[in-house]
C-alpha cells in the first residue's frame, strides 16, 4: 500500500501534441467495393492504374477535394473515397481465418427480381 500512495502522488501527464492518426482503406479496396468486384479484377485494377498515373494513393485518399476527385474518376469511387475521409464506413469485423470487409453502400443497385412465373 506504500509503494500504491507513492505512485498516487504523481501527476498524470498533460496530453502532448500529437498527429492524429487517419484509417485508411487502400484505394483498390475501394474501387472493387464500389463496383461489386474482387480487388484483383481486371476493372479494378485498369481504374486503379489510371489514378495512380496521375497522383500518388495517399493523395488520392487523403488530399485531393471531392471536386477534383470527380474529374479524374467517377462519381461513385470520388464519393466513396470522401466516405472513408470521413469514416461513414460500414466495417464488417472478421472472424476464425476469414477477413473482414468493408461496405461503402454506393453504386450497387439492387438486383431487379424478375417474375416468379
Amino acid at each position: 500500500m506504500h509503494r500504491v500512495d507513492e505512485l498516487a502522488d504523481v501527476k498524470i501527464p498533460e496530453k502532448t501534441k500529437h498527429i492524429p492518426y487517419k484509417n485508411l482503406i487502400p484505394l483498390q479496396e475501394i474501387i472493387a467495393d464500389v463496383c461489386g468486384v474482387g480487388k484483383n479484377s481486371k476493372k479494378v485494377l485498369k481504374q486503379y492504374f489510371e489514378l495512380t498515373d496521375k497522383y500518388s494513393e495517399f493523395e488520392i485518399l487523403l488530399d485531393l477535394s471531392i471536386e477534383e476527385l470527380k474529374k479524374i474518376t467517377d462519381n461513385n469511387i470520388a464519393e466513396a473515397i470522401y466516405r472513408v475521409r470521413d469514416g461513414r464506413v460500414n466495417i464488417i469485423p472478421g472472424y476464425d481465418g476469414v477477413y473482414g470487409k468493408i461496405d461503402l453502400q454506393i453504386g450497387r443497385e439492387a438486383p431487379k427480381q424478375k417474375t416468379l412465373f
